[in-house]
């Protein structure tokens, strides 16, 4: 049960932010900046801190101190790409990183090439 309002929250999510391409939901006002790294294969089919399994397609993100089941957009600085993704886990633990990605959500920014990327990021439901 708790997956299906999970799924039902990120599905409304994503289709609010394709009801208006064109909207500049992230300002820097508004936002914070950080750093964003990825993490994947060691963890895949593992659980995470919030007790879900870590999926191989599944969009997710790992923040120290947003409840788990917020959802936040997140945009890499570096191509202007957006996604709208759950906090699920705990992380990252490296200094001067604000959020870790899944693959998924890594793949979906571009993100693996430069490992460490640029972000533009903020809540939009569950805080």
């Amino acid at each position: 049960m708790r997956k299906i309002f999970f799924a039902a929250i990120i599905l409304i999510a994503l289709l609010v932010g394709n009801l208006a391409p064109d909207e500049k939901l992230l300002t820097d006002k508004q936002c914070l900046r950080g750093k964003a790294s990825w993490y994947g294969p060691g963890f895949f089919h593992r659980e995470t801190a919030s007790g879900e399994i870590y999926g191989v397609n599944d969009v997710f993100v790992a923040h120290k101190n947003y409840p788990f089941g917020t959802i936040l957009e997140i945009m890499n600085l570096k191509n202007g790409k957006r996604i709208i993704a759950i906090v699920k886990d705990r992380g990252p633990y490296i200094p001067g990183r604000s959020i870790d990605l899944s693959f998924a959500a890594a793949k979906a920014l571009s993100a693996f090439d430069d490992g460490v990327i640029p972000i533009l990021f903020k809540p939009v439901v569950g805080q």
